[in-house]
């Protein structure tokens, strides 16, 4: 169903809108996914979960057969004015078509699973998706959030992880489920820069959950001190550390079970 907004006092614009705020999306149960390839991963890949869509009316003009097809798979597509859309939107040139999408139901820790990567305080959205979009592509099978992790229904985050939000798995956890990973066989490998072998050596052994700290303070005391092993990415040159997103990589990448497993 095709409908037409023409005012930003719409109920719908007003929706859209507030989902740039986490206490909006908290209260509509709903988040913003902008970007025509963020749109054709979210129809491929959770379309029952997407609310309606939105579109820019030069979007509309430009690819009417491509927003037929919304309509004709029964999605509600609301078309408004350029000024419109563009207000809703944090970037700065809007492709001119959106998903808003319901949020899940919060899932549990999966200890069926081999690989899970835990972030811990995250708190930059650029990086928070980079990580889920680079999860996903290491493999790993879920990610768990500890200690206020930044919002992973925050735009930013959804369009940094390039569709990868749409197909991961996530957990909210506290320091007891870390002990319920350990006592499920999992080696917990948390990063730290002191008191840590090189994650070269490093050799685990079946079933494993990396840590990933704050973008400024690291991994805190207490999933340290619960964690199996610390380990650290040498670097080179004067650099004291790396970019929260480029170590999770490294770690993901290099701690990656073999196909063996």
């Amino acid at each position: 169903m095709i409908n037409i907004i023409q005012s930003r006092e719409n109920k719908i614009i007003k929706t859209v809108r507030s989902l740039s705020r986490k206490k909006g999306r908290e209260k509509s149960g709903l988040y913003f996914a902008e970007g025509l390839r963020i749109v054709r991963d979210s129809v491929a890949h959770i379309p029952d979960e997407i609310e309606f869509l939105l579109a820019s009316q030069t979007f509309f003009n430009n690819n009417k057969d491509f927003v037929k097809t919304l309509d004709s798979t029964g999605k509600i597509v609301y078309i408004t004015e350029d000024k419109f859309f563009n207000e809703v939107c944090d970037t700065e040139t809007p492709q001119g078509i959106a998903s808003v999408i319901k949020i899940p139901h919060k899932k549990n820790i999966d200890l069926s699973c081999d690989y899970i990567l835990i972030l811990d305080g995250i708190s930059e959205p650029g990086n928070m998706g980079t990580i889920i979009r680079t999860a996903e592509a290491a493999g790993v099978k879920q990610i768990c959030l500890i200690n206020n992790c930044t919002d992973i229904y925050n735009p930013k985050t959804v369009r940094s992880s390039m569709g990868s939000v749409f197909r991961m798995s996530f957990a909210d956890i506290i320091l007891d489920d870390i002990e319920n990973l350990k006592n499920s066989g999992f080696t917990v490998a948390a990063t730290a820069l002191t008191n840590s072998v090189a994650i070269e050596d490093t050799n685990i052994k079946g079933k494993r959950a990396i840590v990933i700290g704050n973008e400024a303070h690291g991994v805190s005391d207490a999933v340290i001190g619960i964690s199996d092993i610390s380990v650290r990415i040498n670097m080179c040159g004067q650099i004291e550390s790396l970019n929260a997103a480029v170590a999770a990589g490294i770690a993901m990448y290099i701690l990656k079970p073999s196909m063996e497993m």
